[in-house]
């Protein structure tokens, strides 16, 4: 098995993993909608951008059409899902696809993630 925990280490960088609670209706109080809230778990893991050979052959019909110059590759033992919202270096990111390696590589998961606006 191949152990990347001090790879991923030497360049990992802060990462929020940010969820939306889903609002609802308070009809004790009148049936007044109380929007969700957001809870934030911070984490690490290396963020690199996508090399020129992903970005011009290799995930152009990903999930969602084509990848930008500012999305990003996020390697983490993290377990994210698709679909999750992420914040780095004060952007925010979806995740996009994910490359699971745990069985392999003592954990390690690859993950696409997009840059949203």
């Amino acid at each position: 098995m191949f152990d990347f925990h001090n790879l991923i280490e030497r360049y990992s960088s802060a990462i929020t993993i940010i969820s939306q609670s889903e609002g609802y209706h308070d009809y004790e109080n009148g049936g007044i909608w109380v929007p969700g809230t957001e809870d934030r778990i911070e984490t690490s893991g290396a963020v690199l951008p996508l090399s020129s050979r992903e970005l011009n052959e290799q995930l152009q019909y990903g999930e969602g059409g084509a990848y930008t110059r500012s999305d990003r590759k996020l390697y983490t033992h993290e377990d994210l899902e698709t679909g999750e919202l992420l914040e780095h270096s004060g952007n925010r990111y979806t995740v996009a696809e994910k490359m699971d390696y745990a069985d392999i590589a003592s954990g390690l998961r690859i993950y696409y993630i997009r840059r949203v606006e």
